[in-house]
């Protein structure tokens, strides 16, 4: 016989071809390529009688398949209640878990099979069996009597048949379980009842059920969230309803100090915050960061619970500093308008010197920035440490939109923080175009100095802004002039290498400082620059006031690039004396870098100096690569 043969009897459920088989001989545990046997195939297509005639001749009820389920998990799963009778009767052991931690009751309680779990709860006595077993079996074989399945049983995390029938709102097996010993209060490994799964999972039924039963719903989780708590953070409003019937704890706090009513307003639930208020929750409850549900319902922005809460706040003379700034933060328009309305001081300061206009204008919240002003919010405010005002706080964020209402209300578009900076300053700072011109258009003055004497020009060439500083050059902005360490914009931008901006500025007329901005460019390895510079007419030969060269400071720290650029400038060689190229060569050399010592050498021709103390050639280094070589062959 071939097992082929055999798995197709069982497959197209034909009784006589399997009892033929085994008669010739068939293994009647014989196992398919997934570890499924014979009377797990039987079992799982409901085939009662087959099933039954594998178990009287021997089949194994207790094998296990490739995925650890057995004859009994499978028809559990398809709802066969007779087939889990029956091999319960012949000794399948019901609690056993596949390899998923799931057992036989599990799945039942899972699907809300009342009948299989029936069957697994209290699968018969011993004289069913022995009707069951009639064929040959005798008394003898008390040792199939069967155990019934573990009602309380639990999974790897901790789940019972009673939590997951509960958190899919299954009454009737809930009902069941409950009749068969199911303990109510057992908890899973997060320390989560039946009550507080079901309550998640908004199974209102569920709930009441449990509740009648006796679950406690004052007990809580590993977080410290009661049953309440969970359904206010999940939305479910009929659980609410009916926990606050059964008089539960409103103002019961979890790990964090949060209430229910915390929750509730956190995701927005308004109609659960009035359950919660109705049932007397508490409005001043503080948690572990200061917050209470009022400034919670600020910050979180929902109108109609802000518009219940309020009023709680006020009747029990709480007093709500700077409820408005809370709200600018969350951009609700509407809860500004309501606050203001109700008495809000327009110009409260919180801790941090900020005023509710400041975070408006800070966000480009233009709606709300208006709504402010016309409740006579003051426009000229100043942050108490910096002097900035609400006009440079939006100017640094580039939105122009909130500058064209700020301006129309009057804020003074060449106002000076303790740094003297402007609004245009701050605009040109961080790179915003368009501010800028909006600016400049409204009046800012262009060539104003901060107390360092910089300009808005400088300080745009400064962060390589060009189409800034193209833009203020077009405005008439002075280029040559200088700050108070002598750097002019070309300098500042030379010194950090923004290439393009200096031969804007160039193009545009900048006359002076092309040599000290060579020497800020090499020192730096700007080679970029320094060529942009040197086109420019720059001179290599410049000194500064220690009497350092551009070409010095870049052989002294190794930037090759921006040697190879100055050495092989036209103007370099024309204004570069014998001994001068010896003194690069030897500071090159004093400093350990061959391969600047070996480049200046080869190009001019120069044979080395007589060799310094201590000091090894280029070619007796080891390792050393002419720079000439593309190859990086070695010398």
């Amino acid at each position: 016989m071939e097992s082929q043969d055999w798995f197709t009897a069982l497959d197209e459920g034909d009784l006589q071809v399997v009892n033929e088989l085994i008669l010739a001989g068939a293994d009647v545990n014989v196992k398919s390529k997934d570890g499924s046997t014979s009377l797990m195939k039987a079992s799982f297509n409901g085939y009662g009688d087959i099933v039954e005639l594998l178990a009287q001749h021997g089949a194994d009820v207790n094998e296990r398949n490739n995925e650890g389920n057995t004859a009994l998990m499978m028809a559990a799963e398809n709802g066969f209640a007779e087939i889990v009778q029956m091999l319960m009767l012949y000794g399948a052991d019901a609690d056993v878990e596949r390899n998923d931690g799931w057992n036989a009751l599990m799945i039942a309680s899972l699907n809300g099979n009342t009948e299989v779990a029936e069957a697994l709860l209290n699968p018969g006595n011993r004289s069913q069996y022995i009707e069951y077993g009639k064929n040959g079996f005798e008394e003898k074989d008390s040792i199939y009597l069967t155990l019934k399945a573990d009602v309380n049983l639990k999974r790897y995390d901790g789940l019972t048949p009673l939590m997951i029938s509960s958190q899919n709102g299954n009454t009737e097996m809930i009902d069941l379980l409950i009749k068969y010993g199911a303990r109510l209060n057992d908890i899973n490994h997060d320390k989560s009842t039946s009550l507080m799964l079901a309550a998640q999972s908004g199974r209102a039924e569920s709930v009441g059920k449990l509740l009648q039963y006796g679950s406690n719903p004052h007990v809580s989780n590993s977080e410290g969230a009661t049953a309440l708590i969970i359904a206010s953070i999940h939305g479910c409003c009929h659980v609410v309803e009916i926990l606050i019937k059964y008089k539960v704890a409103v103002d019961a706090k979890d790990i964090i100090q949060w209430t229910a009513l915390f929750y509730a307003i956190r995701y927005r639930y308004s109609e659960i915050v009035n359950l919660l208020l109705l049932a007397g929750a508490n409005v001043n409850e503080i948690d572990t960061d200061g917050s209470t549900p009022l400034s919670l319902s600020l910050e979180f922005g929902n109108v109609e619970i802000v518009k219940m809460l309020y009023p709680y706040a006020l009747s029990r003379e709480w007093i709500l500093k700077q409820p408005l700034i809370p709200a600018c933060r969350a951009s609700n328009l509407e809860v500004v308008a309501y606050l203001l309305q109700s008495g809000a001081d327009v110009n409260e300061m919180n801790s941090e010197s900020e005023t509710a206009l400041m975070i408006a204008s800070q966000w480009n919240y233009v709606k709300i920035v208006i709504e402010l002003l016309n409740f006579e919010a003051d426009i000229n405010c100043t942050h108490l440490s910096t002097r900035n005002t609400v006009l440079m706080m939006a100017s640094e964020k580039g939105h122009s939109e909130t500058i064209d209402v700020l301006l129309d209300y009057g804020a003074g578009i060449n106002d000076v923080n303790i740094f003297g900076f402007s609004p245009l300053m701050f605009a040109c700072l961080n790179g915003h175009d368009g501010a800028v011109e909006k600016l400049l258009n409204r009046g800012a003055k262009i060539n104003n100095i901060c107390s360092k004497n910089k300009t808005a020009l400088m300080m745009a060439s400064e962060k390589g802004f060009t189409s800034i500083v193209e833009l203020l050059i077009l405005r008439n902005a002075l280029i040559d002039v200088s700050c108070k360490d002598g750097s002019s914009a070309l300098i500042l931008a030379a010194d950090n290498g923004h290439s393009e901006t200096v031969k804007l500025l160039l193009d545009k007329g900048a006359a002076k400082d092309k040599s000290k901005a060579l020497i800020k460019a090499a020192l730096k390895n700007h080679h970029l620059t320094v060529k942009v510079l040197l086109d420019a007419g720059a001179r290599v030969d410049h000194v500064d006031n220690t009497g350092w060269s551009a070409l010095m400071y870049a052989s002294k720290f190794g930037h090759y690039s921006t040697v190879e650029v100055l050495i092989t400038h036209k103007s370099t060689i024309n204004n570069l004396c014998y001994k001068e190229i010896e003194r690069f060569i030897d500071i090159a050399l004093k400093n350990g870098r061959y391969d600047i010592h070996y480049l200046l050498n080869s190009t001019y021709n120069i044979k080395s100096r007589p060799r310094l103390k201590n000091s090894t050639s280029p070619s007796n280094k080891r390792g050393h690569v002419d720079p000439r070589s593309g190859s990086g062959s070695k010398v």
